[in-house]
This record gives C-alpha cells, sequence and structure tokens, in this order.
C-alpha cells in the first residue's frame, strides 16, 4: 500500500490500535479524578514551556490575534485556553469533565478573562455545527484516533495546531510498579505525532512539525506522587486490588525522585498550504 495515500496510515493505526493496551483514555471519571493535579504540573518548568511555546510560536507568524476564533478541544483546566483569550477574538473550550471546565472558569474570573465560551461533551458525541480560524488540541488521548484528525479538519476555517507524544516516554519508577503490577515490561503504546503528520501530508497538505525533549520532575508530596501512579495505572487496570496498592507504595517509598524522560511533537498546519 502507498504511503503518500491516506488509507495507508488509516490503517497502520487500526493495526496498533488492536496491539494497545491503554484501557480508559476516554473515560469522563478518570478525567474528572485528575483535574486537581494540574495545578501541580503547571508548576513544572518544563510543563510552562510547554504550555508558552504555542502562543510565541503562533504570535511570530502573525496568527494570533484579536480577529480570530480558537477552540482549544480537550482544553482540560485552561492550560493554554487563559493565555489564548488573552490574545483572540474568541475562544471556545471544550472538554469531557465537568471538573476540568470549573477550574478554568475559576482561572479566567481571577484573571477577568471574559472572552471563552466553555461546552462539556465528550468529543467523540459532539456534533460540531461552527467553525473555528484556529482549532487547537494539546496532549489529548483523542489523537490516538486518526479520525479524529478528520473531525478536526472539519472545523478548523484554517489553521491546526498539534501537540502529542513523539515517541519517548521512560519513567523508571513507573516501570518498576508497572511490572510489580501485570508482570510484564511496560511498553508505551500511544500513537506518535509523527503518524499525523505522515495522515496530513497524504491529504495533501504541508504541515510542520517540531520536537522537545523535555524532563517532567514531580517535586509533589508523597501521596500525591501515590495516587498520580495509581491514577496513571487505571489506563491499564480499570480498579487495583488493595494488595496492589500496597506493592505501589512499597516501590515509591524507596524512591526519593520521580523523573519522565519524555519528547512532545508539535505539528502545524495551514490548510492553505498545500501541494
Amino acid at each position: 500500500m502507498d504511503v503518500f495515500k491516506p488509507q495507508f496510515w488509516k490503517e497502520y493505526v487500526k493495526k496498533r490500535e488492536a496491539k494497545f493496551k491503554t484501557k480508559n483514555v476516554a473515560n469522563k471519571s478518570m478525567w474528572e479524578e485528575m483535574a486537581h493535579y494540574y495545578k501541580d504540573f503547571e508548576k513544572e518548568k518544563s510543563y510552562e514551556k510547554l504550555k508558552t511555546f504555542p502562543i510565541k510560536y503562533l504570535k511570530e507568524k502573525g496568527i494570533l490575534n484579536k480577529n480570530i476564533t480558537v477552540a482549544d478541544i480537550c482544553c482540560g483546566p485552561g492550560t493554554h485556553a487563559i493565555d489564548f483569550a488573552k490574545s483572540c477574538k474568541e475562544i471556545f473550550a471544550f472538554d469531557i469533565s465537568e471538573k476540568m471546565l470549573e477550574e478554568l472558569k475559576n482561572k479566567a474570573n481571577k484573571e477577568n478573562v471574559s472572552n471563552i465560551r466553555v461546552k462539556c461533551n465528550d468529543f467523540f458525541k459532539e456534533n460540531f455545527n461552527e467553525k473555528f480560524d484556529l482549532v487547537f488540541v494539546s496532549m489529548s488521548p483523542i489523537l490516538n484516533d486518526i479520525e479524529t484528525v478528520d473531525k478536526l479538519l472539519t472545523i478548523s476555517n484554517r489553521y491546526l495546531f498539534l501537540i502529542f507524544w513523539a515517541g519517548k516516554r521512560e519513567n523508571k519508577i513507573f516501570n518498576k510498579c508497572y511490572k510489580a503490577i501485570f508482570n510484564e515490561d511496560f511498553e508505551w503504546d500511544i500513537l506518535d505525532i509523527t503518524v499525523i503528520f505522515n495522515y496530513l501530508y497524504s491529504l495533501g497538505y504541508a504541515p510542520e512539525i517540531f520536537y522537545k525533549d523535555m524532563l517532567w520532575e514531580n517535586k509533589f508530596d508523597f501521596e500525591k506522587v501515590y495516587n498520580h501512579t495509581l491514577w496513571h495505572l487505571k489506563f491499564y487496570k480499570n480498579e487495583l486490588t488493595d494488595k496492589e496498592k500496597e506493592v505501589v507504595r512499597n516501590i515509591l517509598e524507596k524512591e526519593n525522585e520521580w523523573k519522565t524522560f519524555l519528547r512532545i511533537g508539535f505539528v502545524f498546519l495551514d490548510k492553505k498550504n498545500i501541494f
């Protein structure tokens, strides 16, 4: 099959999905549980880089201005939406989690930002009836599905900006916990954003892609690290037993640092750039 044809990449993603061990990625309760942790994530230096790069890049290109509308899909607690709102005409903030959106609203009120419109729903069930100049998605598991890209393209008047995993994600402590629970080595099975880039290219577009290597260091108190580890493990198992939770606690008690080495990819598309 021709790698320059969209169908090649659709088939590739289907075959990969059949091997995925990750579960619950679109589970609303999982993201409701995560909402209050984001305040801690946003304090990390590397997370700040992830937050500031899109705004800086779009401003340098002259795209982000007071005349455009932005849709932040799976916006979470407003990590990007608040900054976008300060530089655009209006932002539509969409997420599956009511608690995430409550965090966003609280931030908006504190910073006197009033041009944000919010909606809570499952992306895969939402029938979007409007278009936006820029459609933005950052680190959302909806990007594991190539049909997501098709849907995002239909609601974008012109620009698309996506941020997602790019191959590398290594946390030795989490790997220990995973192996102790499942008796096998952890394998990172999330779709690589390079596949999305290739798919857009196969559609006849000329997207741009950038990569950044990062180090996330969680400097939380022990209980937060413990609870976050349990949360992450629940992507692979609906519920851990008390014995399994104790195994995780014992592993973490022997460690004094929590570091994740990773690579993040950024894809930017101007739909007018075609070949």
